[in-house]
């Protein structure tokens, strides 16, 4: 898979550094007939950075 990068709000003003390789997630495959999201649970592996009020997700995603 592709690199993915994600951003997204948290409650929070630390900042951090994380290497996971088992950060549960979710992702969305497609849509079905009605117009529904057809999600998927997966595996990120990558980088997390925490700055205030943000994170920044960068790593790729694996399906179980």
């Amino acid at each position: 898979m592709d690199t993915m990068w994600s951003f997204e709000l948290r409650n929070g003003f630390g900042l951090d550094v994380e290497l996971s390789n088992s950060r549960p997630c979710f992702i969305v495959k497609g849509f079905d007939d009605d117009g529904e999201p057809i999600v998927s649970p997966a595996v990120f592996q990558g980088l997390a950075l925490s700055i205030p009020f943000c994170l920044i997700l960068i790593g790729d995603c694996y399906e179980y």
